[in-house]
Order: C-alpha cells, then structure tokens, then sequence
C-alpha cells in the first residue's frame, strides 16, 4: 500500500510540474509571436512588343497587336538592345521594334521596368545555322 501511495504522490508531482512547464514555454512562446498579416500587393505587370510610334526622355509609344501603348520611362527603367548591352531613351529610335515590360499601380498608368531594342525573337534563337563543307 506504501508503494502505491508513493507512486500516486510522484505521478502528481509530474503531472503539476509537467503543466506548469507546459504553460510557462505556450505562454512564453505567445507573448513573442506577433500576428502577421500578409499584404496582398496590387502593383499590376504587362509587357507589349511592337514598333516605337512615340519616344521621348520621359515616355514611350508602341503600336503593339494589342493596340497603342504607352509607358512612362523613369532613372530607374532599364534599357537595352538584344544582345544585353545597356542603351538609353535616345538611342530608341521611330519605327524600333522594341519589348517593353511594365508595371502600374493602378492599371492603367504604365511605367517601363525594362525596354528591349530589337529583341530576339523566338525564331531568331531557333534558327539553325547553315552547315559548313
């Protein structure tokens, strides 16, 4: 009978000490969590490709298949020719076929992240180069 009292005795001291670690870590653990809230982001993306109608320091226009675009150009827009080398507004000439990739915050102003000068196209990295004798 001493065995089992004794037992019963240590099997609650376990159990309080157990639930009071318990509580102590999830209470702890609580109060340095903070609630994060995810922010949906609404900034929106677009590219065209087509032929410049319109080109300044500040904007470009492009007749594209889908109708006439036009972007803001900014310090921050990247501009490059098809190989990669980095160009600026004023070598973009009327009549360049150009890619322009863009972002807006609400959808209908447009400002270019990055216009390609005489992009490759995807005929052009597939063509297969003429045997050689």
């Amino acid at each position: 009978m001493k065995g089992v009292r004794t037992f019963l005795l240590s099997l609650v001291v376990v159990l309080a000490l157990g639930i009071t670690a318990f509580g102590q870590d999830s209470s702890t653990a609580a109060s340095k969590t903070k609630p994060t809230t995810a922010k949906k982001s609404t900034v929106k993306h677009t590219n065209f490709t087509g032929s410049v109608t319109a080109v300044s320091g500040t904007s470009i226009s492009v007749k594209a298949t889908s109708g006439d675009k036009t972007a803001a150009i900014n310090d921050k827009t990247k501009i490059k020719d098809g190989a990669g080398a980095a160009k600026t507004a004023g070598d973009i000439k009327n009549g360049d076929k150009v890619r322009v990739y863009a972002s807006s915050a609400d959808g209908t102003t447009w400002t270019a992240t990055t216009i390609t000068i005489n992009p490759k196209t995807a005929a052009s990295k597939t063509a297969k180069k003429p045997a050689t004798p």
